[in-house]
This record gives C-alpha cells, sequence and structure tokens, in this order.
C-alpha cells in the first residue's frame, strides 16, 4: 500500500474561496497512520477494511470514521476510500494561510480516477463562516462543479432543503 494519501477533500469546498486553494503540499509526503480496533487486508482483490474507532491522520488530513475501507490497484496505488460513520468527520488545512475545512457525512467517499468527492447522508461542510449542508453533497474536481441535493426517495420524512452560508466578500478575504 503506498505511503501518499491523495489529499481529496480539499477540492469540494474551493467554491468558499475566492483563489483555487491547494493542499499543503507537504501533506503528501507524510506517512499515513491509521488506527482502528480491527484491519483486514486482501492482498489478491486490493482491499483494505479498518473497522472501530477508526482515526486516520496525513499531514493535517484528519478523517474519523466507524470504518474507512480503501481499495487499491494491480500496482498497489489507492484507487478509492470510503469513510463511514454516524458520522464519518474529517478536516484538512489546506493552506498555511487558509483556515480549516471541517467536514462529515455518514458516508465519504472519493474515487482518485474519477476525482469525485461524494458525502452522502447529512453531509456538512465548513470553512471559516462558509457553510454547506445537505443530505449528499458531490463534487467533480475536474469539472469544478458540485451538486448538493435533498434525498426524495425518503417517502416517510420531509427532505432537508440545501442551506448554504456564503460570507460577504470582504469576509471571504480575511478569512484566506
Amino acid at each position: 500500500m503506498p505511503c501518499k494519501l491523495y489529499v481529496f477533500l480539499l477540492p469540494l469546498v474551493a467554491f468558499f474561496v475566492s483563489t483555487q486553494a491547494q493542499a499543503l503540499d507537504s501533506d503528501l509526503d507524510q506517512m499515513i497512520n491509521i488506527q482502528a480496533d480491527s484491519a483486514f487486508h486482501d492482498e489478491k482483490n486490493g482491499v483494505t477494511i479498518y473497522e472501530g474507532n477508526v482515526a486516520l491522520q496525513q499531514g493535517t488530513l484528519k478523517i474519523d470514521a466507524e470504518k474507512i475501507t480503501l481499495k487499491s490497484n494491480t500496482e498497489g496505488d489507492i484507487d478509492s476510500l470510503t469513510a463511514e460513520g454516524k458520522p464519518a468527520k474529517f478536516e484538512q488545512k489546506p493552506a498555511l494561510d487558509q483556515e480549516t475545512v471541517y467536514g462529515r457525512a455518514n458516508l465519504v467517499r472519493y474515487e482518485l480516477i474519477k476525482k469525485q468527492v461524494s458525502l452522502k447522508g447529512n453531509a456538512h461542510i465548513m470553512q471559516g463562516q462558509a457553510e454547506l449542508n445537505s443530505d449528499n453533497i458531490t463534487y467533480l474536481a475536474n469539472q469544478q462543479v458540485f451538486k448538493a441535493e435533498t434525498n426524495k426517495a425518503l417517502k416517510d420524512t420531509k427532505p432537508k432543503r440545501v442551506h448554504m452560508v456564503i460570507p460577504p466578500k470582504k469576509q471571504r478575504a480575511e478569512d484566506e
């Protein structure tokens, strides 16, 4: 398993800041440290599952979840990461001069080939005073497009509405 986990959460909040934010370069050069109650690795199928109070850290990136699943290709590079919890939580400092990004959802999935991040179930992202809440949030990094939507399929409950807080431009500039 490679020692570099691609920094993947930052592009989801790029719309919160006026310039294209970049993750701390040093994060990519840091070791991945994972702690869990149990671990299962299937070399043949390229799957590693960590369960029970899982904590992952690489540089400023931190993920806390009940379960994290890593899927690797035949070269051993990670293709996808899925974090599950009630909720799974993450944080990362995008740059030295920017505030930390915090997020949570019942399921956080990143597909490296597609460069797609999906937060499903009670999705929430916050950086400074900027916030985005929705049932589901998807971000396509290559296209710099995000979609926040409600869970219309739940018949017995009223879906939440998408809620976004965008601070005034002056406040965003101060946060950078």
